[in-house]
């Protein structure tokens, strides 16, 4: 686990027997107007995100979450703040709209992220050989190499 990965750690425990408890890896996906978002295993191969915080709104994420699902039904409104769940040897292909979780080799997939080294406190990307994603509020980088 990354030191400040969650905003607020205390929710562990406070969101577990929610649909999306903070810690949890799950899977996002459906369309941008549609989404959908199902706690799966974090080593199952559809894990897309990790569920960082949950909020009522989606502007109350810490700012620098990778994504968000905004719920609204009949078990109440809330947000929950992702991240992408990163898996060492695994790669996420994201497009707007659209992460996928694949296999590194898979050359059905252009253009996927494998994840190479972290950066702590540090809110940039310069010492990534190839770029990351750079979590400047909670002072981490995944530095990624772009797989063919």
């Amino acid at each position: 686990m990354l030191p400040r990965q969650y905003p607020d750690p205390a929710q562990k425990a406070s969101t577990a027997n929610t649909a999306a408890p903070v810690g949890a890896c799950a899977q996002l996906g459906g369309t941008t107007a549609h989404s959908t978002l199902s706690v799966v295993p974090c080593d199952s191969e559809r894990s897309n995100v990790k569920i960082i915080q949950q909020v009522r709104h989606p502007r109350e994420c810490v700012r620098d979450a990778d994504q968000s699902y905004y719920h609204n039904g009949p078990d109440g409104q809330w947000t929950a703040c992702l991240d992408y769940a990163w898996q060492t040897s695994r790669c996420l292909a994201i497009s707007p709209g659209k992460i996928i979780n694949v296999a590194c080799g898979d050359p059905a997939i252009p253009n996927k992220e494998k994840p190479v080294r972290v950066f702590r406190n540090v809110n940039h990307t310069h010492d990534c050989a190839q770029g990351g994603f750079a979590h400047p509020v909670r002072l981490y980088t995944i530095c990624t190499e772009t797989q063919p």
